[in-house]
């Protein structure tokens, strides 16, 4: 189940829970609420390291092009400098990891021969920390959603737990058969049966819409 449509289920088993009373279900539905909690705080974390993976990964692409443009400059004025320059120093590959191993080239070529390339070194310090702040993204979102899976697990395992307290005090009361199955799914209908509103969850700037992945 994606962890929206969980958030959606527990904020109807709450307001049925609210609005018609079981006793003997306080522990479960405490810890109920307490993972629905976790649950929503870890879907907001995913978005907004989604988010910020989005916007560091517009920085280098938006800064590739100048990296590109520095590295012509840099390559035509040691060629102007009588610098011999080897085949692979002249790459056209414009990928971030090509761009910063061309500019390593010529740099090295220019420490070589004492030609002074400072819009370079400018140009690949900036470029090469766009790069890493890309990866460290990436990374935590690849965290986050860990993270968020490990969440919905636990919020499955308490709704499990709390559909067996509500269960027990359905039979305690005296319902069987239909007449159980019945109330039961009114405090926990079954997905596309719901009538609940979806939560209405925070998401960050830029975030993504609903989940691709089940699960997520």
């Amino acid at each position: 189940m994606k962890s929206i449509e969980c958030l959606s289920l527990a904020k109807h088993v709450s307001q049925m829970l609210t609005e018609s009373p079981l006793g003997d279900i306080r522990g479960a539905h405490a810890e109920f609420e307490q993972v629905t909690a976790e649950l929503g705080k870890a879907r907001l974390a995913r978005e907004r390291a989604s988010a910020a993976l989005s916007l560091a990964s517009a920085r280098v692409r938006d800064a590739t092009p100048s990296m590109a443009e520095q590295c012509k400059r840099a390559r035509a004025l040691l060629v102007v400098e009588g610098v011999p320059l080897a085949p692979h120093a002249a790459d056209t590959g414009e990928t971030p990891r090509s761009l910063l191993a061309r500019a390593e080239v010529l740099l090295e070529h220019g420490t070589a021969t004492g030609v002074k390339l400072p819009a370079l070194v400018a140009q690949r310090d900036r470029f090469h920390d766009a790069v890493a702040a890309r990866a460290a993204a990436r990374a935590s979102k690849h965290e986050a959603a860990v993270a968020l899976r490990a969440a919905v697990e636990r919020w499955t395992d308490a709704s499990v737990a709390l559909r067996r307290s509500v269960e027990g005090v359905l039979r305690r009361q005296g319902l069987k058969k239909a007449d159980l199955k019945q109330r039961l799914e009114s405090y926990f209908p079954k997905r596309g049966r719901r009538s609940a509103a979806e939560p209405s969850q925070p998401q960050a700037p830029g975030a993504p819409g609903p989940e691709a992945k089940p699960g997520t």
